[in-house]
């Protein structure tokens, strides 16, 4: 069996996102980790994991929270612009962000629909990469 490799999170996703260090290989966000920050209404526990599967050239992203949510996204990273989105019945979702020249910045929004057709905010996200 082969050697299990460790490297840092956004190792693959560098090269798709120019070098800019966004989702990778796998992307985890741990509850307690000083880069994990609660706003607002957001859920006290979210964890997320970012997968890449290099056939399909295709991100997944498992997400699960402490209300005992679970779902499961698809995603698209390139030119600058993140996504991610489900399709469900009466609660389809979709993230849309955009990422600063430097990659330091990701600022974008989550948006919630009943039909698919009529979308509404249902919050805005800031990420600032932390040193």
């Amino acid at each position: 069996m082969g050697q299990r490799r460790r490297g840092r999170a956004g190792a693959h996703g560098d090269r798709l996102a120019g070098g800019r260090g966004l989702p990778g290989p796998a992307l985890r966000h741990r509850p307690g980790d000083r880069r994990t920050r609660r706003l607002g209404g957001a859920p006290a526990v979210p964890h997320a994991v970012t997968g890449y599967d290099d056939t399909s050239e295709e991100f997944t992203v498992l997400y699960a929270d402490g209300r005992g949510v679970a779902r499961v996204y698809n995603a698209s990273i390139g030119d600058g612009v993140w996504k991610q989105w489900r399709t469900a019945p009466g609660f389809n979702q979709r993230f849309t962000a955009t990422i600063s020249e430097d990659g330091d910045t990701v600022t974008g929004a989550w948006e919630m629909s009943a039909d698919g057709e009529t979308w509404a905010v249902d919050f805005d996200v800031r990420y600032v990469r932390v040193s």
